[in-house]
């Protein structure tokens, strides 16, 4: 049986999903800590990571601490944190907190 040879495409493709992280629907305090765990298993493959925030219906201040605090990290090594598609939700939920900022500097990464 011959092995099947991995094209530069699929490579890439494996590379560009290994740190992306397709947050859940609700992330609250339940869910900060796995949350956080599956960052903290990414970060130490990768400098970047690449966060899809589509599915996200319910965000509190728990989830948001814990994505602050990825930024934080990344930045301090050089690293980058970038948004896509982040849902309304998501984006209200920064905007109320005054935190506009932050999600707007992720997506334009």
């Amino acid at each position: 049986m011959q092995k099947k040879k991995t094209s530069e495409k699929e490579m890439a493709a494996k590379d560009a999903s290994a740190n992306l992280l397709v947050l859940p629907a609700i992330i609250d305090m339940n869910a900060a800590l796995p949350l956080t765990k599956n960052i903290t298993q990414m970060l130490q493959r990768d400098s970047q990571i690449t966060i899809d925030a589509s599915k996200v219906e319910r965000i509190t201040t728990s989830g948001i601490q814990v994505l602050i605090a990825t930024h934080r990290e990344l930045e301090s090594t050089q690293g980058s944190l970038k948004l896509q598609k982040p849902s309304t939700v998501f984006c209200q939920a920064f905007d109320i907190l005054g935190l506009t900022h932050l999600y707007q500097l992720w997506s334009k990464s």
